[in-house]
Parts: C-alpha cells; sequence; structure tokens
C-alpha cells in the first residue's frame, strides 16, 4: 500500500491527477491510515482548485476577480509541486489571460481618472479619483506591470494631490 500511495504521490505530482487521486484512494481503502485519507482529501481539493482556475481562466470575458483568485492558487500550487506539467499550462493560459483582464480595468481607471478632473465638486472629484485607483490597484493585484499603468498610476496621485491642494484652500 506505500508503494501504491508513494506512486499516487508522484503522479500527481507530475501532473497526472487523477491517476494520483486514484492511487492514493486505492492506499486509503486498503489501509483505512488517516493520513492516506488527509492526503486524499488534500488531492481532490488541489485538482479542484486546479479545475477551477483552468475554468476562470477560459472564459470568454474573465472575470479579474475569478483570475486574481486563479493567479493565487496557481502561485500557491507552483511552490508546491515546481514544474508540473498542469501547472505549467494553466500558468500560460494565465500570462495570455492577463492582458484581456487588465485592458478593461485600465480603461475604467482612465475613464474615471478623467471624470474626477472634470468633476463638478471635490466630493465627486475625490470618489472618481478612488474608483480610478481601486481600478488600478486591481491590475497591479494581477501582477500587471507596464509603462502605461505606470502613467496612469502618476497621472491618478497628480489628480488627488490637486484634489487635496483645492481641499487646503
Amino acid at each position: 500500500a506505500e508503494n501504491v500511495y508513494a506512486e499516487g504521490i508522484q503522479l500527481f505530482a507530475l501532473g497526472q491527477l487523477d491517476e494520483g487521486i486514484e492511487k492514493v484512494e486505492t492506499a486509503a481503502q486498503a489501509t483505512g491510515m488517516p493520513r492516506y485519507a488527509e492526503r486524499l482529501q488534500t488531492m481532490m481539493q488541489e485538482r479542484t482548485l486546479i479545475q477551477t482556475s483552468a475554468e476562470a481562466l477560459s472564459a470568454t470575458l474573465p472575470d479579474p476577480k475569478a483570475v486574481a483568485q486563479a493567479k493565487a492558487a496557481l502561485d500557491t500550487l507552483m511552490i508546491k509541486y515546481g514544474e508540473n506539467p498542469s501547472l505549467q499550462k494553466l500558468k500560460l493560459r494565465l500570462d495570455q489571460a492577463l492582458p484581456r483582464v487588465t485592458a478593461p480595468l485600465k480603461e475604467q481607471a482612465s475613464a474615471l481618472r478623467a471624470q474626477a478632473v472634470r468633476a463638478q465638486t471635490l466630493e465627486s472629484a475625490r470618489q472618481k479619483a478612488r474608483q480610478a485607483r481601486q481600478f488600478l490597484d486591481q491590475a497591479r493585484g494581477l501582477g500587471l506591470e507596464d509603462e502605461q499603468l505606470d502613467r496612469l498610476q502618476e497621472e491618478i496621485e497628480k489628480t488627488q494631490q490637486d484634489i487635496s491642494r483645492y481641499e487646503d484652500q
């Protein structure tokens, strides 16, 4: 049973998720050992996490929050399993999905910043600038780093400083 368990762990780590789970499940059922059952539960949760992440990244219009969760899960699993082929494929899909996810966030942040500049009241300007900053932070939270984002951040910060300066007058 120990050999079957070890083989299952190895298969899972190599990206053969279902085969690995089957082997560990066989060992758990044969022995009734709690550590086998616990490991089986962990593996099944990780497989679900991988499947959920894959679904989030495959969406036509990926949800930024779902992609952020997928990124966090993927980062954690890659630390644990390293060069797992399933995780490498998922990482590639994440890298491909990021521009589709972050482009609308950048557009929204830019639009809100422009609204803040044109706002009729300081309160409205402050609110729009704060919202712009939230969209910008969400894009950064996905790991996006580019010059356009840096410029937008500078513009938003300048707008917030201008608002503060007008409030102080």
